[in-house]
């Protein structure tokens, strides 16, 4: 086997970004895409550089386990980051390019990667992490040598693994106390592949990308039966994961997911759904932006993290002027005959970041990256970075419910009194049930362009009160009435502003349902950030490219 370097996706730092949020305006859009400001920090660096390493969430914080350090070679070690500092623990084997697999007890299976440094051969060794311990100790090793594989721990955690680089590939599981075994041999040799359970009974293992990078044909394996080929997979390719990706970290509902890829002709990115064994697109309301407002080109780190709490996804992206970007997917709809709004958050922090950093969730539901490549293979980097999903948890002196007693004690007044003249929730309705509710009704009689519109209107067209209507866009859109309205009026108003160069400003605000002018002005300025006409101009300019 000849030495070789492998090859990771383009690398940008990140200074300062400067600027309001503004719409993101793409050719081939029908619909803009709203940015808005993310909070974004800086945290204790890692105390090692890190590259194709794995990021976990555990029970009591994260885990950065293996990857190659400085000069590229591999590490032998594993840091425990507890919400403020990192603590350097040892591990039996160094994984540079390993799979991960949590357990149900909260253990965590770690194996393979490159045997040597430089990105070179295949190692055998596999291990358990232990968090109540925080301690790593060897089991069996695997039937043959991998690096670059996946895994899936399915009931009862046994653990199928497969994928390999520039070696052959095949299907193997380890069992609890028994260690691995080979299953069956695939189809095709495959690097880093998605494995996804299809059914109680079954496992789907698929790729883009052989053992050597090359693009690969559809083809999936099951793990019971007999491989197949989706129509989809004709005309699309999952990207290759990135990292140490987890398939809980694609997963939006029982045996579904959504995976990146680039349609095989016009390399455009588009996320497929993938439910049991049925590939399609997710539908969206616009299609991924490719550019930011001033035409720079976004290059994404191809990989899903879902958050299912919440019902989005989120893919991290870089420009060429070396700002950071967030595409947030709002799935929920999608999963009900709609179509997923795109939104992206961005930061001004001066925070370095890099494509090829790992992501995670914290336990607290925020977002965790850490490490990835300076410039190449041989300048990993120890920079962490949290971007806040959700604010901060209340901190300060012991005494601060002291503060908080008196106004606390009156809502929970104010809500028992609530209580007991508020009609109860609709039968069977689950607070996910009734957003999608909410939307299709708003969505399809265009409620928004009503300038009179109530949220007790709302209410009483879907048999249910004021309170549980407000709850459940809080809960499930993180928004207000107001804004939630709002975000649909002034999508509507960009839409009008495109597609209608003649119409007036006036009209436009008078027709998406806003009650004057100088109010449309004040909300569109602060959903886009910047003017209706301003937005007309930069469209224009755009299309005409």
């Amino acid at each position: 086997m000849t030495n070789r370097i492998l090859l990771l996706p383009l690398v940008l730092s990140l200074p300062a970004c400067s600027g309001k949020p503004t719409v993101l305006e793409d050719k081939w859009q029908e619909n803009p895409v709203p940015f808005a400001h993310v909070v974004c920090e800086k945290l204790e660096p890692m105390a090692v550089p890190r590259a194709a390493h794995a990021l976990l969430r555990t029970k009591d914080g994260m885990i950065a386990v293996g990857g190659h350090t400085s000069a590229f070679i591999p590490t032998a070690t594993a840091e425990l980051f507890d919400g403020k500092n990192w603590t350097r623990i040892s591990t039996c084997y160094a994984h540079d390019g390993a799979f991960a697999a949590p357990l149900s007890d909260g253990r965590i299976l770690f194996g393979g990667g490159s045997s040597e440094a430089f990105g070179i051969g295949q190692s055998w060794g596999v291990e358990l992490y232990d968090p109540a311990s925080g301690e790593f100790s060897s089991v069996a090793i695997m039937q043959q040598k991998r690096a670059y594989a996946s895994a899936l721990a399915i009931p009862g955690d046994t653990v199928i693994v497969s994928g390999n680089w520039y070696a052959d590939d095949s299907i193997e599981r380890y069992v609890p106390g028994k260690g691995f075994e080979t299953v069956k041999a695939t189809s095709q040799n495959r690097c880093q592949p998605y494995i996804f359970r299809s059914s109680e009974e079954d496992v789907l293992v698929f790729s883009g990308f052989d053992i050597h990078g090359k693009p690969l044909p559809g083809v999936v394996d099951r793990l019971r039966g007999e491989p197949f080929e989706p129509p989809l997979l004709k005309e699309w390719r999952p990207s290759p994961v990135q990292g140490c990706s987890l398939p809980q970290d694609y997963e939006i509902g029982e045996f579904t997911y959504l995976v990146p890829g680039r349609t095989r002709k016009g390399d455009t990115l588009r996320i497929a759904k993938i439910q049991g064994e049925r590939f399609s697109y997710l539908p969206t309301v616009s299609p991924v932006p490719t550019v930011a407002p001033d035409g720079a080109e976004l290059f994404y780190c191809e990989r899903l993290v879902v958050a299912r709490a919440e019902r989005h996804a989120y893919m991290f992206a870089t420009d060429s002027l070396r700002r950071l970007y967030l595409l947030d997917i709002d799935y929920d709809p999608a999963l009900d005959g709609g179509k997923a709004p795109l939104r992206v958050l961005w930061t001004n922090s001066q925070i370095a970041l890099f494509n090829d950093a790992p992501m995670a969730l914290t336990p607290e539901g925020n977002l965790m990256l850490a490490g990835g490549s300076l410039a190449d293979n041989f300048h990993p980097i120890r920079d962490v970075l949290l971007i806040r999903l959700h604010s901060k948890e209340s901190a300060g002196s012991p005494l601060w419910w002291l503060l908080l007693l008196v106004p606390a004690s009156a809502v929970i007044i104010l809500l028992a009194v609530r209580r007991k003249t508020a009609p109860a929730a609709p039968a069977g309705d689950t607070p996910q049930d009734m957003m999608s509710r909410i939307r299709k009704l708003v969505e399809k009689e265009e409620l928004f362009r009503r300038p009179d519109l109530r949220l007790g209107d709302i209410a009483s067209r879907l048999g249910t009160n004021n309170t549980y209507i407000s709850a459940c866009i809080n809960s499930q859109a993180n928004q207000s009435f107001s804004d939630f309205i709002a975000g649909y009026r002034v999508r509507y108003a960009a839409s009008l502003l495109k597609n209608n160069p003649s119409m007036r400003v006036a009209e436009v605000a008078e027709e998406s349902g806003f009650t004057s002018e100088r109010s449309f002005f004040r909300v569109f300025k602060a959903e886009t950030g910047t003017t209706p006409s301003r937005f007309r101009m930069l469209y224009k300019y755009t299309k005409n490219r």
